[in-house]
């Protein structure tokens, strides 16, 4: 007999319904959807909610617990106070199989989940049990599929239905969510009669149908959703399966299979996706969007209004287990992280079953202000605490552009809003409230209206800058309040009224006030406690001023009941007994019991000047815009303008023949009266002024005395003739002034000086002009006796040296005593030189006595100038030149010269006399050789006197080796040498040798005393370049190799000495382009030594940077030739001799992120005694982690040097001296940056320098 497959029973359907019929729509409890998440997303586990937090997205958590040990309980307050939503799924085993106990134990294991919900906190969604149909999760489950007990719809449905009676039976969780367990979908390991094939399908279906059949309920349904590979196109795979499962969906939409499989009567139900993920191989550290097309997927679901709605899609699992497979967790994989971040980035919310969506604000009140018996009085204020809810989807944010506060609105019985001066407090929220959370707001205080009657408060949230929340259908708190009226309450009509002008000190005023009772109570005239009128007067700083005498209070003319008005006639205003502007402030007193303004009644305030009666000279003092400071220094003038208001009786006259004027006085300590140097005069009037008219005084000018101390300035009127104002009684305006400096006793400031025609004098003429110095010290310059002030000059040589001038005729007098702040003019200063030509510093100064002004803290006045010497017939002066230092015998070279013509006469280039520049050679004993060819050079043109020229010309060395003395001279052809009429000859040292060597034909030139650049390079150390001159920016010396030398260092060495203060130093192959190889901001103190990677270098040049006192030297100079570099690189070694290329513009680059094993390596051309290495980078891409290693050729193999795990500084590392050739650094660490080298630099021994140096020779 065959057996045949019976055919699968149909699945459970929805009802057919007609196009007129209207859907069922099944009752909807909104309150237990309060305090739920908003938003779609959720994660299996907790640990990643941060990620949802951090969004803006509070969603769901869903977490596993065993129930068994009796003692079982869990607390996930700390998740849901973040108002994230968490879904238990209550298990019989704490792994994450076995999730069921055996059948006859079903009773047992309802009564825990009861005894877990009961213990627990911070969850009321509880699953029961986790994929009945798969085997792992039955009892005696040992690993085989066909173990263990088998789970059949019935069997699950009466295990659930026990569990969900028990839980729902506990108090405080009628309500709570009892969920059947998930169906794996795809998993046919569970059959029985009517499903022999193990549709999950089917499963869930006859599982629902159990359920209800055996009288149970369900509130909530748990669905899985996974796909069969990480790949995000699955997500919306309409894929189906085969044979019996054709008309499956076997990827992400098998959610769709179960929910159309749900029984019509819980199609109202929510539905929960407790575990979403890829299956085979599960998730890889990648993103791939599959998160992201989930919840896309989910989202146009629930967009359907026709389909069931999913509430929570939770990606599984954030943790793995140590046994779990490597696909399970998503902590640990961060590009897969990144894919949930994404997500996140979408506003996906839910859609509760039956509901709308939930608004972004709404509220929930919990409890708010209630005044006893609902009732206050006028502008009362009664503060207290509300708590409200948050029930809307957004949270309520305490701080940002747009916070949310809360605050009330007043409305009378017909609805109509009443406005309150100043209007109601926003009160602030102490934190942020995530929905679900309860906000606490202390001090809140509720102030009544104005007018009385029946009233509505409404208590409201308001986003700040949008909308009041019931602009957007969220409720508010309505309490009906009695306004009423306080037992003191008054309405001021009229009081005595007063003049404009005010009233006069220590007068009386009487007159009649009338007030309005608007309190509750009847004001009486007598008896014990009667109501009375009284008055107080306060100055402008507010304090109360009594007057004398005080009549008391006044009384009533006769009682008053509430909304009557009250009279007070005859009441005696005194006024205070001085002047000035006051306020009066009246106030009604019950009489032994209080005043009235001590019970909220406002008192009446009034502005009244007090004035007294006016004399014939008053003033008063408007501004004074001088600029006092509350210091002046000795004898300075300030200048301003000063207001005043004639507040006399009489008319100040500006131009009769008795003005009124402004003048002052200084006053010492001991009141005398302060002589001024000079004293300005009174200032006088524009136009009259009559009583009450204001004058401003225009340009007044302030003169300080002498003297330093402290002072009393005294502003003062004078009618001229007459009177000074004070002496009349008027007030005088008075300033405290100290007359002090910090300046030094003696101080000159040079304002003018004569100019010298191109700073050039001849050594024994005279110059004259005009000195101008303005005193800038805080003493007198006295004209006469024996510390009398006196102009002076002194000369100075280019080292500092005094020089003196012989026909000096001596300083020049004052000719009047000169006041702090004041000048003095010298006329026809005749200027004498010194007798020897050069260049020298003329400094100008003050004596005073025999002590020139500059030994203290005056600075003199210096101008350069050039004396010259009287001219001669011939006459040259050498400016610079290039002649090497060291030539070949019987070499012959052209030398580039720049001279200048000082004599008298005319330098022709043709004629019976010409002009040429020649040269003379003698030996180390002065003999002259005259075996050496003699070349001589014509000038390029005529060159006049006071002419400079620059031409080149023709030099031949001597044909014997040996040390000699070159003299470059010109020669009047038929008629002399230059020097032999006088004019000196250029004296240069020339060694010269057999055959060429390192420093032949090497060159030098300076900016300053270029002549002499070539000691610098002579190889002789007592000989050396100096500038002559103090040092300044701008300043340069310059050496010409020949030609290009591979070098790595350079060395300008200085006699112990002169070093420069503050440089740069350049090379260039070419003299083109120039690389910056070392520089130094200030304060060098030593000689110039510059090391660098290897370049070509024919020229090196030194730049003064900053001015320094001290002359500048070089003895000698040398260079360190070496081999050339090589640099190469794992990654971009194309461009890896950026690095050692000492071009700061270039740079070496790994290019990608840093990754372990990455290196660069330096080879340095030969073995070197290296003991340090520095690399630079562009910016910030330093190695994270690094091994720097040398190789060791000895041991044949690679010596570690250093070592750095973390690092967060450039490389620049020091050690004990290593003899290699080869420098490699190692990448240990990943990290986001690349790495990159702008300039290595390699610490290593310099010994091999080359220079001309050489030792004394005698020819």
């Amino acid at each position: 007999m065959i057996r045949q497959t019976p055919p699968l029973p149909p699945l459970p359907t929805l009802p057919v319904r007609t196009i007129s019929e209207s859907p069922r729509q099944p009752r909807v409890d909104d309150a237990r959807y309060l305090g739920l998440p908003h938003f779609l997303a959720g994660l299996a586990d907790a640990g990643g909610e941060a990620h949802l937090l951090a969004a803006g997205k509070p969603g769901w958590i869903v977490v596993r617990a065993q129930v068994k040990p009796p003692e079982a309980s869990a607390d996930y307050s700390h998740l849901a106070d973040k108002g994230l939503g968490v879904i238990v799924v209550l298990s019989n085993n704490s792994a994450l199989h076995g999730a069921f106990p055996n059948s006859y134990d079903y009773e047992l294991f309802a009564h825990q989940c009861a005894n877990f919900v009961k213990k627990s906190r911070g969850a009321r969604i509880w699953v029961i049990g986790n994929e009945p149909n798969a085997a792992r999760e039955r009892a005696m489950f040992d690993g085989a599929v066909n173990s263990g007990e088998l789970i059949t719809p019935d069997m699950y449905a009466r295990l659930y239905t026990l569990a969900r009676k028990a839980i729902r039976a506990l108090p405080g969780h009628e309500h709570d969510f009892v969920v059947p367990a998930a169906i794996a979908p795809f998993n046919t390991q569970t059959t029985y009669p009517g499903n022999p094939s193990g549709d999950w399908v089917r499963y869930f279906a006859d599982t629902l149908f159990q359920i209800t059949a055996q009288g149970g309920g369900a509130d909530g349904l748990a669905l899985h959703a996974h796909t069969h590979g990480y790949d995000a196109n699955l997500v919306t795979s309409d894929a189906k399966g085969t044979n019996q499962f054709q008309n499956r969906n076997t990827q992400f939409r098998a959610y769709r299979d179960f929910l159309a499989a749900v029984l019509p009567a819980m199609r109202n139900l929510p539905v929960f996706i407790t575990a979403a993920s890829p299956l085979d191989p599960g998730w890889t550290n990648a993103n791939r969007g599959w998160m992201q097309a989930a919840l896309a997927e989910i989202n146009h679901w629930n967009s359907n209004t026709n389909n069931q709605p999913i509430q929570a899609l939770c990606f599984s699992r954030w943790q793995s287990l140590p046994t779990d497979p490597p696909g399970w967790g998503l902590a640990d994989k961060p590009q897969a992280v990144n894919d949930l971040r994404t997500a996140l980035q979408n506003d996906f919310r839910l859609r509760w079953p039956g509901l709308p969506p939930t608004p972004d604000f709404k509220a929930q009140w919990i409890a708010v202000i209630t005044p006893q018996n609902n009732a206050l009085t006028t502008n009362e204020t009664v503060s207290g605490r509300i708590v409200v809810k948050n029930v809307g989807a957004k949270a309520w944010l305490s701080g940002g552009a747009n916070p949310i506060r809360l605050s009330y609105r007043w409305y009378n019985a017909q609805g109509v809003e009443i406005p309150l001066a100043p209007p109601p407090e926003h009160f602030s929220l102490s934190q942020n409230i995530l929905p679900g959370q309860t906000a606490i707001i202390e001090g809140v205080r509720l102030r009544a209206p104005q007018w009385q009657g029946e009233c509505i408060v409404k208590f409201d949230l308001i986003q700040e800058g949008h909308a009041w929340f019931s602009a957007l259908s969220s409720p508010t708190r309505d309490l009906n309040i009695t306004v009423q009226a306080p037992p003191y309450a008054a309405e001021w009509e009229q009081v005595i009224s007063i003049p404009e002008k005010g009233i006069a000190l220590n007068s009386n005023t009487i007159g009649t006030i009338t007030v309005k009772n608007l309190g509750s109570r009847t004001w009486y005239k007598a008896g014990p406690n009667p109501v009375s009128i009284g008055y107080r007067w306060y100055n402008a700083q507010g304090v109360q001023v009594p007057v004398s005498p005080y009549a008391g209070n006044f009384e009533m003319d006769a009682d008053t009941p509430p909304g009557k008005t009250a009279s007070f006639s005859n009441v005696v205003l005194r006024a205070p007994h001085y002047d000035g502007t006051f306020t009066l402030r009246w106030d009604l007193s019950h009489e032994g019991i209080t005043w009235f303004s001590q019970q909220g009644v406002e008192a009446f305030d009034q502005v009244v000047p007090v004035y007294i009666p006016i004399p014939d000279y008053a003033v008063k003092w408007i501004n004074l815009f001088l600029d006092v400071r509350g210091a002046l220094e000795p004898n300075e003038t300030i200048t301003g303008t000063v207001t005043v208001q004639n507040i006399g009786a009489k008319t100040w006259n500006a131009a009769d023949e008795m003005p009124v004027k402004l003048g002052y006085h200084w006053y010492d300590a001991e009141n005398n009266i302060i002589t001024l140097a000079a004293y300005p005069g009174n200032f006088a009037l524009r136009a009259d002024v009559p009583p009450q008219g204001m004058a401003t005084f225009e340009n007044v000018v302030v003169r300080a005395p002498v003297p330093q101390g402290k002072y009393k300035l005294a502003f003062d009127l004078s009618h001229e003739g007459v009177t000074w104002f004070s002496a009349a009684g008027a007030k005088l305006f008075e300033a405290q002034v100290a007359v002090k400096t910090d300046a030094s006793p003696f101080v000159t400031q040079f304002q003018e000086i004569f100019a010298i025609p191109q700073n050039q004098i001849t050594a024994g003429e005279t110059v004259s002009g005009r000195v101008v110095v303005r005193n800038a010290g805080a003493e007198l310059w006295n004209a006469e006796g024996a510390d009398a002030v006196r102009l002076g000059y002194r000369w100075y040589n280019l080292i500092g040296e005094q020089v003196n001038a012989p026909t000096y005729p001596g300083p020049r007098v004052l000719l009047h005593d000169v006041a702090p702040r004041d000048s003095a003019t010298f006329d026809q200063v005749e200027i004498h030189t010194p007798a020897a030509p050069g260049d020298y510093t003329l400094q100008f100064d003050l004596l005073r006595g025999d002590e020139w002004f500059s030994n203290g803290a005056s600075a003199p006045a210096e101008t350069q100038v050039r004396i010259k010497a009287p001219p001669l017939e011939w006459g040259a002066q050498f400016i610079s030149h290039n002649t090497p230092a060291h030539l070949v015998a019987g070499q012959t070279v052209d030398v580039a010269l720049s001279l200048v013509n000082i004599g008298k006469r005319t330098w022709e280039t043709d004629g019976a006399h010409p002009v040429h520049i020649a040269y003379q050679w003698f030996n180390a004993n002065g003999a002259q050789q005259f075996s050496v060819q003699e070349l001589r050079t014509a000038l390029p043109q005529d060159v006049e006197p006071e002419e400079e020229i620059d031409f080149a010309a023709s030099l031949a060395a001597p044909n014997t080796p040996g040390v000699y003395q070159l003299h470059w001279d010109l020669i009047a052809e038929g008629i002399s040498w230059f020097a032999d009429g006088g004019n000196p000859a250029l004296v240069l040292p020339v060694n010269v040798t057999a055959a060429p060597t390192a420093t032949t034909l090497w060159r030098a030139e300076a900016s300053h005393n270029g002549a002499s650049a070539i000691l610098a390079i002579d190889g002789d150390l007592g000989s050396f370049w100096t500038n002559q001159a103090r040092q300044t920016q701008g300043m340069w010396f310059r050496i010409d190799l020949g030609e290009p030398r591979l070098i790595d260092g350079l060395a300008f060495r200085s006699p112990g000495h002169a070093y420069p203060f503050a440089y740069t130093v350049r090379v260039s192959g070419d003299g083109q382009s120039w690389r910056t190889v070392a520089a130094i901001a200030q304060g060098n103190a030593r000689d110039v030594v510059a090391s660098f990677a290897p370049l070509q270098v024919r020229y090196a040049q030194i730049d003064l940077l900053a001015s320094h006192d001290e002359e500048w030297m070089i003895s000698e100079i040398q260079i360190h030739p070496c081999p050339a570099w090589n640099a190469t690189a794992s990654n971009n070694n194309e461009y890896a001799h950026n690095a050692i290329d000492d071009n700061p513009t270039t740079a070496w680059t790994t290019v990608e992120p840093q990754a372990p094993n990455m290196w660069f390596q330096l080879d340095l051309g030969r073995v070197e005694s290296v003991s340090g290495l520095r690399l630079t980078p562009p910016k910030d891409e330093i190695p994270l982690g690094y091994r720097v290693s040398i190789w060791n050729q000895q041991a044949g193999g690679w010596q570690k040097i250093a070592e750095k795990q973390n690092n967060t500084e450039a490389i620049n590392i020091s050690f004990a001296p290593v003899q290699t050739q080869f420098l490699n650094i190692q990448l240990l660490q990943p990290a986001e940056l690349p790495f990159a080298i702008r300039e290595a630099r390699v610490t290593k021994a310099m010994t091999a320098w080359v220079g001309p140096m050489r030792a004394q020779e005698r020819n």
